[in-house]
């Protein structure tokens, strides 16, 4: 097996623990610069992190918040707090099967770490993680916080009736197993050769709820959509902008610098990046005034109105940017 150099995982998984954190009244802000992160990490749900990075972190927050047993208490706020597309996928499995061939096929919106194998042992159904060695000490608690993740993953998709017979660990025991045993609800062994989970094979081909193909398709369709993205070695720089936009980071009359401030980057760099996925920062703004003002027209507001909301100076300016963009103006559009 090769190591692969500079890995990342998605900001999806770290997010929900710093806002866990934040909400216990500590200032984040100071960690994320020791932790080498962009003061605006947390808006960006899309973007990667490096490992290295993760490890640097977690450590941090294990030393600012004095818990041992951190990485297990972050992988059960990541679990029950994720809004990740994968997430969302995997439970909406009608098989535990189902879900981890799912799991194999986009790990990479997690991690892009290798995927765990499904070894079946006599009556013994075992899911092997991989964390490969880097150039670094590897942080005990991103280990346990991915582990105790799966774990809660595990259980949500097969009920309360399932149970996992035991969890296998490569370093030495901790001392707050305590932590272990009550987080984890299993037998737990260390100095073991992988990382593992064991449970009863039967729950891989348990029907354990109906399936929704449609819902099913669809969620499988965007993270088809988000691991190409990852693929072709970027997340789109369009799709973040559109994100600040419509959360309201940014506003309709945002210049380039505005979003290069809000990204970290200099401004030369917002133009390049956008020029490699065919549109300029001027379009993609109006883009997103104009799919704002279809969906207000949608929900019964007069055109004047829509106009203000856009950011338009008036409504002639608004009708006239509306019809360049959609080919009819926005009277047809709202009589359709």
């Amino acid at each position: 097996m090769h190591l692969t150099k500079n890995l990342t995982q998605s900001n999806a998984t770290v997010i929900p623990v710093l806002t866990f954190v934040e909400s216990k009244g500590y200032n984040i802000q100071n960690l994320l610069q020791s932790s080498n992160l962009n003061k605006n990490f947390m808006d960006d749900y899309n973007g990667r992190i490096a490992i290295e990075s993760v490890d640097i972190l977690f450590n941090n927050l294990a030393q600012l918040l004095e818990l041992n047993d951190f990485g297990l208490k972050a992988g059960a706020v990541f679990a029950t707090n994720s809004s990740s597309i994968l997430h969302h996928l995997l439970i909406a499995c009608g098989t535990l099967r189902k879900s981890i061939q799912y799991l194999k096929r986009f790990k990479v919106l997690f991690t892009d770490e290798i995927a765990p194998d499904l070894l079946i042992e006599g009556n013994t159904a075992i899911l092997r993680y991989y964390y490969q060695p880097p150039s670094y000490p590897i942080s005990p608690y991103r280990i346990e916080a991915a582990i105790l993740s799966a774990t809660y993953w595990l259980r949500i998709i097969c009920g309360k009736r399932f149970s996992i017979d035991r969890v296998a660990f490569q370093f030495k025991q901790p001392l707050h197993i305590d932590s272990y045993r009550k987080l984890l609800r299993s037998t737990v062994a260390f100095e073991q050769s992988h990382y593992e989970i064991h449970f009863n094979k039967r729950w891989l081909d348990e029907i354990v709820r109906r399936e929704n193909p449609i819902i099913l398709s669809l969620l499988e369709a965007e993270a088809q959509y988000l691991k190409n993205e990852i693929k072709d070695g970027k997340v789109i720089f369009v799709r973040k902008l559109q994100g600040y936009i419509r959360n309201g980071q940014l506003d309709y009359n945002c210049s380039v610098k505005d979003a290069a401030q809000l990204l970290g980057v200099s401004a030369r760099t917002v133009v390049r990046r956008l020029a490699t996925e065919n549109i300029s920062f001027k379009k993609l703004v109006i883009q997103e005034r104009i799919r704002f003002a279809k969906e207000l027209l949608s929900r019964e507001y007069c055109i004047d109105e829509v106009a203000i909301k856009t950011g338009y100076s008036c409504r002639r300016t608004f009708e006239r940017a509306f019809i360049r963009m959609v080919n009819i103006s926005p009277a047809q559009f709202k009589n359709r």
